[in-house]
């Protein structure tokens, strides 16, 4: 983690507010490796810890529904909206909370 963080949370140019408190909802059974389900005022996602073939451990997290399910690949419910390579769960979520989830 780093100190640096900014000091105040920002809107997006949809109007959505970045970061803020998450809040953890049940561990789930059907992932690699392990994984939970959170919330984020109205949104919902699966934060993923895993280690990975030749790049080692990861935490990933994904948008998803209330119930921890993805979307497909092809509708982009795969795409990562927080966390990375050698990152903690703890760590994920603090970068959910700070930044909120990262879309490109």
């Amino acid at each position: 983690m780093t100190d640096n963080l900014p000091e105040k949370r920002v809107e997006t140019v949809t109007g959505e507010v970045m970061g803020g408190p998450v809040e953890f909802i049940k561990e789930l059974d059907d992932f690699s490796g392990k994984a939970c389900l959170v919330k984020q005022g109205d949104s919902y996602f699966v934060v993923s810890s895993t280690v990975a073939p030749f790049s080692g451990s990861e935490t990933l997290v994904f948008r998803c529904d209330s119930e921890g399910r993805i979307g497909s690949v092809s509708s982009g419910g795969w795409a990562e909206v927080a966390g990375g390579r050698a990152m903690s769960r703890e760590e994920a979520i603090k970068q959910l909370e700070t930044f909120g989830p990262f879309d490109d």
